[in-house]
């Protein structure tokens, strides 16, 4: 505790209660009630249904497949705490599942690359300037899937691994100027976007076998990598790829069980 004291958080893509981003909004108010949290959503009404409980939340209505609507929230959040001290970008999009690459429509294959990628790049690019030799830290929530691939997912996959390869760029491109950027790759985890499949007969049996750790990750597993890599106890680490799956990617087998 105290890692954060003071600092402007902002984060992209909390509206569902039990997702990672709204998990990773409630630890850093547990753990830092000094800190300020913007979140960072399309749907701003569901954000505020948790974050008008705590008075150092503040939600802003953000496309961020969009550079202008991205752009605006950044100056929303200089006009009003002058600074930014970390980026957490995890707004997502999946996109229908089971269906393969060749039946895939162009505006299926856009829709996960505007969010996925290009938000990713806008957000990193608009509140990254604002932390260029001053100091500060982006962790970028990338993908099991991103490392290898989700067969069925269409350009979820490919848009991942572009997560991490931008943040790799940015790490190199910034270090010098006192900005960490990191990636957050998670494994199967039990949120609201996944409770469905997992929730199916026999279902996680399935993933808990193929798992090492032998269970699906939840919600807090990915919160407490993203709090690390925000915090000074990161300070040393650049560039790297936290993947939080239980140790499934270590599994040959894993890249055949399409997780949509």
């Amino acid at each position: 505790m105290g890692e954060l004291e003071g600092r402007v958080i902002v984060v992209t893509g909390a509206s569902k209660p039990d997702g990672i981003g709204a998990k990773a909004c409630q630890l850093f108010i547990e753990r830092e009630p000094d800190c300020q949290i913007v979140v960072l959503d399309i749907l701003e009404d569901r954000v505020q249904e948790w974050a008008s409980a705590h008075e150092n939340v503040t939600s802003i209505r953000t496309d961020v497949s969009n550079k202008e609507s991205v752009v605006s929230a950044k100056n929303q959040v200089i006009e009003r705490f002058g600074k930014v001290d970390a980026l957490v970008c995890g707004a997502a999009y999946q996109g229908p599942g089971s269906l393969p690459l060749e039946s895939l429509s162009a505006e299926s294959w856009k829709a996960c690359v505007d969010v996925n990628l290009n938000g990713t790049f806008f957000c990193c690019q608009a509140f990254g300037r604002e932390m260029l030799d001053k100091g500060g830290s982006i962790v970028n929530i990338s993908s099991m899937g991103g490392l290898n691939p989700i067969f069925l997912s269409g350009s979820y996959s490919p848009s991942k691994a572009g997560v991490i390869m931008l943040s790799k760029q940015l790490a190199g491109e910034w270090g010098p100027r006192k900005v960490r950027v990191n990636v957050v790759a998670p494994g199967h985890t039990y949120t609201d976007i996944n409770r469905e499949r997992i929730d199916k007969p026999g279902a996680r049996e399935k993933r808990n076998a193929m798992t090492p750790l032998r269970r699906v990750g939840e919600p807090v597993d990915q919160a407490n990598a993203i709090y690390f890599l925000s915090s000074d106890e990161a300070d040393y680490i650049t560039g790297a790829v936290l993947v939080v799956d239980g140790g499934m990617t270590v599994n040959t087998l894993a890249p055949l069980m399409s997780a949509f």
